[in-house]
């Protein structure tokens, strides 16, 4: 598929989360990194989000697992999302993978430092606005919705 990584190129060099308010998340963890901030540390509690930490040593994240709970409904829910090949093909050390809950779905997304022409298409990283509509933001997953390449 064009404008995708290739296999093995499945990284990026920041990290972050928000779960927005209907929302809580129990468990995640991006990649096989064990630094502090890429997974959910057993006996603390996850808090609702997690600012843009600089991953770059994490190597490749293949995998992001999320698990959370609505707190509306109290129904829990669980992702495991493959990253690898579902990647925009940029420079990847200068963008965020950066994933959200809205309403029972989970969204990923690559927030890219690349500015965003007056063609390309604006993408709401709901639960929040997290980024202008300066930059290019590719939906990663789920996969094929409102997806760009």
């Amino acid at each position: 598929m064009p404008g995708l990584a290739s296999a093995g190129e499945a990284n990026c060099g920041w990290f972050g989360f928000d779960a927005g308010p209907q929302a809580e998340i129990l468990d995640y963890k991006y990649g096989s990194s064990r630094l502090r901030g890429t997974y959910a540390e057993p006996g603390n509690p996850v808090p609702r989000e997690v600012g843009f930490f600089d991953a770059g040593l994490l190597g490749k994240g293949d995998k992001l697992f999320v698990r959370w709970k609505n707190k509306a409904t109290g129904k829990k829910f669980g992702e495991s999302v493959v990253l690898k090949g579902h990647l925009p093909d940029h420079n990847q050390t200068t963008c965020t993978l950066f994933f959200s809950i809205k309403q029972d779905q989970l969204y990923v997304f690559v927030i890219t430092q690349d500015l965003r022409p007056p063609d390309f298409p604006i993408v709401d990283t709901n639960p929040e606005p997290i980024v202008t509509d300066a930059v290019k933001v590719y939906i990663v997953y789920p996969y094929g919705k409102n997806r760009v390449d």
